[in-house]
């Protein structure tokens, strides 16, 4: 026998006008048993890849709210117009699709592979963008504990839509504000992305750093077929017009001892 199954995909968008987004949940109805289930990853590391400053503990919540509202609902079509808490700005679901099945089990399992896979693909010990933050942070405190109170960590520049967040900026004369973008990725596609978002995003600050620079923090994939990605991700970021350098994994040790030495008291800037 078949039945009827109408699903819609939860996407989180942290900026409506950068009209970026992620997929990161999945609703579904089941009108022949009423019964409306909603699932999300386990594991939501990935978003972080690609939005940095991502408020997970706050995603979370929303995600089991409304996990625990699908429990309570009774399934039909008109649940997708009004399922999202009015606070959750920025969490939309996508315009709902329909099919018949057989086995609507099966169905809701290939649909959960089939959008949540990338999230399990996340492997411990990556090297992403916290962890170069980490290493930034230690490698300052093992060379010089008193310079690196010099270092402003989790500065906000503004950019031309609303505001870019950078791990660190410290001044030797110039203005240096430290971006980590991690490439350790699982895939080619990943690392493309990643690219293309923080080269778009970088490239808005032109203007305003007439007298500043970027220095981009990079890790390698940690698989050797994906090197020519990377590769080709730092060509594209090494375009921007903004002033920047890029640093690899093999330059934190030179490019952090050069910073200690040369720091100076990080004046107060406009910008910021």
């Amino acid at each position: 026998m078949k039945n009827s199954l109408y699903y819609s995909v939860l996407r989180y968008r942290p900026s409506y006008l950068l009209k970026e987004q992620i997929n990161i949940g999945l609703l579904f109805v089941l009108p022949e048993t009423e019964e409306v289930i909603f699932l999300f990853p386990n594991k939501l590391a990935r978003i972080t890849q690609f939005y940095a400053a991502a408020d997970l503990p706050l995603l979370r919540k929303y995600l089991y709210a409304l996990k625990s509202k699908s429990k309570k609902a009774i399934g039909s079509v008109e649940i997708f117009d009004n399922f999202i808490p009015k606070d959750a700005s920025s969490l939309y679901f996508s315009e709902p699709k329909s099919g018949t099945f057989s086995n609507t089990e099966a169905a809701i399992n290939y649909y959960k592979q089939l959008y949540f896979a990338p999230y399990e693909d996340i492997e411990i010990g990556r090297k992403d963008d916290a962890y170069l933050k980490k290493t930034f942070d230690a490698k300052l405190e093992a060379i010089s504990p008193y310079k690196k109170l010099l270092f402003k960590r989790n500065v906000k520049v503004k950019n031309a839509v609303a505001s870019t967040k950078f791990e660190f900026a410290w001044q030797n004369g110039q203005t240096n504000f430290v971006k980590t973008i991690g490439l350790d990725l699982s895939n080619t596609s990943n690392i493309q992305k990643k690219a293309f978002r923080w080269y778009g995003e970088l490239s808005t600050l032109n203007e305003t750093f007439t007298d500043a620079n970027i220095d981009i923090l990079v890790s390698r994939p940690s698989k050797k077929d994906l090197f020519k990605s990377y590769d080709d991700a730092l060509k594209l970021l090494d375009t921007m017009k903004v002033s920047h350098r890029i640093k690899e994994e093999n330059d934190f040790d030179a490019y952090i001892r050069y910073a200690t030495e040369t720091v100076i008291t990080l004046p107060k800037l406009d910008f910021i």
